[in-house]
C-alpha cells in the first residue's frame, strides 16, 4: 500500500483542529465510560450484539445474492452468527460472562508474552518493568475470572473506556503533529 506523504501531512496540517477536537471528545466519552461502567457495560454488550447480527445478516444476504462457490458455508456462518446474536439478546448474562472471560484471557496472553519478552531478552530496555506489566497482566486476568459474575458488570465498560480514553489520546496527538506542521510550513 503506498501512501502519497506530502498529501497526507497536507491534509493533516489542514484538518488537525478537527482531528484534536474528536480526539478531545472520544477522551471525554472513554472518561464518561469510566464513571459510570454499568452504563457502558450496557453500550457496549448491545453494540456487540448488533455487530455479530449484523454480520449474519451480510453473511446469510451474501449466500443468496452474491456467493459463487460457498454458498452452504456463506449460509451456515451466517445463520450461526445470527443465533449467537439472538443467544445472546435473550441471555445476557452469559454473554457478559464470555466477554469478560475473552477479555481476562486476552490481558493473560498478554502478561505471559510480555514476561517471556523479559526472560528470553537480557539485553532489552527496561526488562525489569517488562517483568513487572507482564506478571501485573496475568494476575489481574486471573482476578478479573475469579470475581466473575461480579466483574462481567463492569469489565466490559472499563474495556471500553480504557479503548476510547487510547484512541483519543492517539487523535490528540496526531493533530497536534499536525498543527506543528502547518505551523512549520506558515
Amino acid at each position: 500500500m503506498l501512501v502519497d506523504v506530502d498529501q497526507t501531512r497536507a491534509q493533516l496540517a489542514k484538518n488537525w483542529g478537527w482531528i484534536v477536537a474528536s480526539g478531545v471528545f472520544t477522551m471525554a466519552l472513554g472518561a464518561l465510560a469510566f464513571l459510570l461502567p454499568v452504563t457502558a457495560t450496557g453500550v457496549a454488550y448491545d453494540g456487540t450484539v448488533l455487530l455479530i447480527g449484523a454480520t449474519g445478516l451480510v453473511g446469510l444476504f451474501n449466500a443468496f445474492t452474491r456467493e459463487n462457490g460457498h454458498k452452504v458455508k456463506s449460509a451456515l456462518s451466517g445463520a450461526l452468527y445470527m443465533g449467537l446474536a439472538y443467544y445472546m439478546a435473550t441471555n445476557p448474562g452469559v454473554g457478559l460472562g464470555f466477554i469478560t472471560l475473552s477479555i481476562a484471557a486476552a490481558i493473560s496472553a498478554e502478561g505471559l508474552f510480555e514476561t517471556a519478552l523479559a526472560v528470553k531478552n537480557e539485553n532489552l530496555e527496561g526488562r525489569a518493568w517488562h517483568a513487572v506489566s507482564g506478571i501485573a497482566s496475568v494476575i489481574a486476568g486471573l482476578g478479573l475470572t475469579m470475581s466473575m459474575p461480579v466483574s462481567s458488570l463492569v469489565t466490559p465498560g472499563f474495556a471500553l473506556g480504557a479503548r476510547l480514553s487510547g484512541n483519543g489520546a492517539t487523535k490528540v496527538a496526531v493533530g497536534l503533529a499536525g498543527k506543528e506542521i502547518a505551523d512549520s510550513s506558515k
